[in-house]
């Protein structure tokens, strides 16, 4: 679930993009706390500016968090096309963890790590080879799970993607994150009544999402139920924390088409 503080979260966000390299020790860490507590996504070019630069200056004053850091430095290079900086961020956890003595946990998850530069290379026959394999020896490592259906998808082929992911959450069925993902992907192929029911998932797991509730009013306007259209646009206005004028602008729309609906019968 997103912090209750979202709308204040990407203002400073926001501020930590202009104001440009980092400075200090105590400002980067801090910005890079912030962007992992608000989960908010487009901040991997954050993630590689800060991070990066704690990592080749403070490693030591890190000490054991630096591992969680060039973790998702490596991510946040390879989702900006940094291959330079994904290599020595792998290269550091491989000489940590041995990433291929997968009798270990951590070595296993540096090993889903390493598939990725292969997901980055486009072969995704061995990526997904190498997601099957990891799963094979222990099927608890969810990320991989979560990269075989990332594999699916940038292949293109979305059945598989949804077929991976119904067979995840049959595991893990309080991941929300896959709820969401898998409901984006039955949107994305007009499969709406199966959207509409992970939607109804999430809001019962996290009835405090404003989001949640805003997705689920949107896929109800799509399919023109209207009337709970409207409940959910309004419930979604009254959970945000800070102007929602998404929910709002729909809130307006749902209304407006109810009283055209009215006007012709």
């Amino acid at each position: 679930a997103l912090t209750c503080s979202m709308a204040t979260d990407i203002a400073q966000i926001d501020i930590l993009k202009a104001k440009g390299p980092p400075r200090s020790f105590a400002d980067s860490k801090a910005a890079l706390d912030l962007i992992e507590a608000s989960r908010l996504r487009d901040c991997s070019d954050l993630v590689l500016l800060h991070g990066l630069w704690l990592l080749k200056n403070y490693s030591r004053k890190l000490d054991t968090a630096q591992w969680r850091l060039f973790e998702r430095v490596y991510i946040a290079a390879l989702d900006n096309g940094d291959v330079e900086a994904a290599e020595w961020c792998l290269g550091k956890l491989k000489a940590k963890f041995s990433s291929r003595n997968t009798s270990e946990t951590g070595s296993v998850r540096v090993a889903g790590l390493e598939n990725m530069l292969v997901e980055q290379s486009g072969d995704w026959k061995q990526a997904n080879d190498l997601y099957d394999q990891i799963l094979q020896e222990n099927h608890t490592i969810t990320h991989s799970w979560k990269r075989r259906v990332a594999v699916a998808k940038a292949s293109g082929n979305i059945d598989r993607a949804v077929d991976l992911l119904v067979e995840f959450l049959e595991q893990y069925p309080t991941d929300s994150s896959g709820w969401t993902e898998l409901a984006e992907l039955y949107i994305s192929t007009k499969q709406f009544a199966f959207a509409k029911f992970c939607y109804e998932e999430l809001i019962l797991q996290h009835p405090e999402n404003f989001l949640n509730h805003l997705c689920y009013a949107e896929l109800l306007y799509t399919i023109k139920d209207y009337s709970l259209a409207r409940q959910y646009f309004a419930q979604s206005i009254e959970l945000s924390p800070g102007n929602n004028l998404r929910a709002l602008y729909g809130l307006v729309l749902a209304a407006k088409n109810l009283v055209e609906k009215d006007s012709r019968l």
